[in-house]
């Protein structure tokens, strides 16, 4: 009988892994924008035509790549950004070495570069994979990918686009995020006809530009507990939306999706908002890279966290506390702790329990995060004008009788609110379950909420 396993030609290899990296136009623009990021870049010019799938072109003024660099990048597992003892340090957003051999697999690609100390630049086209020889050109200093006639080699993917106007959709949806994590990078964003400029400017002006309304209308927080720090901005509990396109998370500078967090954002809102609206929120958490995995998806938007449980508290206790501050009482109140293990001892995952006396949570410390002095200085005279305002309210929760607090509670029952919790570490769901008052004890309210 013969042989009848075979290696698979790199070619076929890196268009099937390409389905996995890269799914749509959205995916290409990601890609590509990370890498101008990682090269800092601080002008990125983004065109886009026909949806993606005739031009994605991305120009920026980075560091730019050498003639070597420039053939060994479309290569699947080449990387200037990771070694063997980096896996559980990565500061950049591309480690794998796959973006460029994946988009270049599927499509018609000319790759354009030159580094500052070089008279010129080279060029490098490839197409489906297959690489043309490298020709000397004259360009400014940076890094220019265009990218054609996406999905040529695998024309079934083409069957799963969506009209135009979805895709611009889709990538606008996907630019926001880096707009919002850098600031102080200029985009310069063509879709077909239509421009867009988004100046370098601060994160507060960027809010209020993409979000269409000014930063007044919400509250800046900052919270730590020992090594995790949660920053950001959140708005008040009137500018909720029907979909999460206005929450924002970010875990060490990287934007993701993560089920687990925006269920926990939901949750410090839910009793402040309808039960089937969002809010609009832009969280930074900072987290020791050593406690965080990033190489979860070569899409890289997931991420696999040590200490899951601890997230989770850590975040609804920060936005608690920062809408409490700005006037927003909630009948789930966040309780007063010493350390991280006391807190998730008294937030306990297995039962959600909240055992506490209704008082603030511990004092914010210092934080380097992507918030500028400006908004810090603003979130310093919110928190003072807003601590003098809240003492009476806060001295009036002590007072809360029992029938007081089932009848908020009983009132709950009735809202069919799907509090499930999914582990980004296995795929299984709870039922949801009704929070209950369980009683009074030494002058505390013991509170359990089941999830």
């Amino acid at each position: 009988m013969s042989c009848v396993i075979r290696l698979l030609e790199p070619q076929l290899i890196n268009r099937i892994a390409a389905g996995e990296v890269i799914e749509r136009p959205t995916s290409v623009i990601k890609e590509l924008v990370e890498n101008s990021l990682d090269a800092k870049a601080t002008q990125i010019h983004i065109t886009v035509r026909g949806g993606g799938q005739s031009l994605v072109r991305i120009q920026d003024n980075g560091h730019g790549m050498v003639e070597e660099d420039l053939k060994l990048s479309v290569h699947r597992h080449t990387t200037s950004k990771l070694s063997h003892s980096d896996l559980w340090n990565i500061h950049t957003f591309g480690f794998r070495g796959e973006a460029l051999a994946s988009i270049t697999s599927v499509s018609k690609a000319t790759l354009t570069s030159k580094v500052l100390d070089h008279p010129h630049g080279f060029s490098l086209y490839i197409e489906g994979g297959t690489q043309h020889p490298l020709k000397p050109i004259a360009c400014e200093t940076g890094t220019c990918i265009e990218i054609r006639d996406l999905f040529f080699a695998t024309p079934a993917r083409l069957k799963f686009l969506r009209s135009p106007s979805q895709e611009y959709i889709h990538i606008t949806h996907c630019l926001d995020r880096f707009l919002l994590l850098n600031p102080a990078v200029s985009f310069f964003l063509r879709l077909d006809e239509k421009q867009k400029i988004f100046e370098a400017t601060s994160l507060e002006n960027r809010i209020q530009h993409l979000l269409n309304m000014p930063s007044t209308q919400g509250f800046w927080l900052q919270t730590q507990i020992q090594d995790i720090t949660v920053t950001g901005w959140g708005a008040l509990p009137g500018a909720h939306r029907r979909n999460a396109d206005r929450l924002f998370v970010y875990v060490n500078q990287r934007p993701i999706e993560d089920r687990m967090l925006i269920q926990s954002i939901r949750f410090a809102y839910q009793d402040l908002i309808p039960k089937d609206r969002y809010p609009c929120v832009i969280l930074f958490l900072s987290i020791p890279y050593s406690d965080v995995d990033v190489n979860v998806h070569p899409a890289k938007t997931q991420v696999r966290f040590k200490a899951p449980q601890e997230i989770r508290a850590v975040v609804i206790a920060a936005l608690k506390k920062a809408l409490m501050q700005n006037g927003q009482k909630s009948v789930n109140i966040a309780p007063k702790v010493e350390s991280l293990k006391a807190f998730v001892n008294d937030f306990s995952f297995d039962s959600m329990s909240v055992k506490g006396n209704f008082d603030s949570l511990p004092e914010q410390g210092n934080v380097d995060s992507a918030l500028g002095k400006n908004e810090l200085n603003s979130l310093s005279a919110q928190n003072n004008l807003s601590s003098a305002s809240m003492q009476d309210d806060f001295s009036m929760q002590d007072d809360f009788s029992v029938q007081h607090i089932n009848s908020s509670l009983n009132s709950l029952k009735k809202e069919e609110q799907d509090f499930s919790y999914t582990s980004v570490f296995r795929k299984e769901s709870r039922p949801p379950k009704v929070p209950y008052f369980s009683g009074l004890k030494g002058g505390s309210i013991y509170l359990c909420l089941l999830l």
